[in-house]
């Protein structure tokens, strides 16, 4: 069975739960007074103190607001000083914690409320300014995140509206109006060359093909390959260095096309 915390406040008070019964566990081997709900009392105050640290500075210290900041946790450290007074030394302290858990005697002393107070509110105060920077550093790379997502989907929104407007403005029957005008005239004089250019309108049709957004989501794999052979067949045109590039047919799925690129290899002549 896999407990999930789904929310951030589920996972809060798990922790809490589980750090009561903590709290409970090594306190009460020193001390076999303590009961558990002192203990619930203890640790809700030390949960008071996280909160109290940690809303001050995600609302104020995230903003700049330093002078506020040192205004609200004097004020909150005063009340926690006086909680603690009240707690170890009046009359609620002395029903259910002197004598039993906290201090051995009900007498004040300086030295002993200034360390109980200084282990209890500053313990917390440090694992609330952890906590705090920590939830900082996932907010931030949250945002990094964010923004390189918003730029990625802006970059693949141009690079679709340049297709488009280029599309738009290069029609296809246009590209095979001219293609063939030059064929035409050229074929005469040189047909190897007019051969060429219908190639290559061949291959830039089926590239502006591929590339339409409202096309077709699938290519058949032998129309990829005729593609390429129209690739190769221009490019020994234009390489100075001859080559060589064998296509064989390997997979038994691909029977049915007339060539396989698995075995593609690229040796000088």
């Amino acid at each position: 069975m896999h407990l999930k915390l789904n929310s951030e406040e589920q996972r809060h008070v798990c922790f809490w739960l589980c750090y009561l019964f903590y709290f409970f566990a090594v306190n009460v081997l020193g001390n076999g007074k303590l009961s558990l709900g002192v203990a619930a009392i203890t640790v809700s105050y030390c949960a008071l103190i996280f909160y109290a640290v940690y809303l001050i500075l995600h609302y104020f210290f995230r903003k700049g607001r330093t002078l506020v900041v040192v205004v609200l946790l004097s004020c909150f450290y005063v009340l926690s000083g006086i909680l603690v007074y009240y707690v170890l030394y009046g009359s609620l302290g002395l029903q259910m914690i002197n004598n039993t858990y906290t201090v051995s005697s009900s007498s004040f002393r300086w030295t002993r409320f200034i360390q109980t107070f200084i282990v209890m509110n500053s313990n917390y105060t440090i694992m609330a300014i952890g906590y705090y920077y920590y939830v900082e550093k996932l907010r931030e790379a949250d945002q990094k995140l964010a923004a390189v997502e918003k730029q990625l989907e802006a970059e693949s929104n141009m690079k679709d509206s340049q297709y488009t407007t280029l599309s738009a403005q290069v029609h296809p029957h246009m590209m095979a109006n001219i293609f063939n005008h030059l064929k035409k005239k050229i074929t005469p004089n040189d047909p190897e060359l007019a051969s060429q250019i219908g190639e290559i309108y061949q291959l830039i049709l089926f590239y502006m093909e591929a590339q339409d957004v409202a096309g077709a989501s699938k290519i058949l794999l032998s129309d990829e390959i005729a593609a390429l052979e129209r690739y190769l067949s221009i490019q020994e045109q234009v390489e100075m260095d001859p080559f060589y590039i064998a296509l064989l047919r390997q997979s038994a799925a691909l029977r049915n096309c007339p060539h396989d690129l698995t075995d593609a290899r690229r040796q000088p002549v």
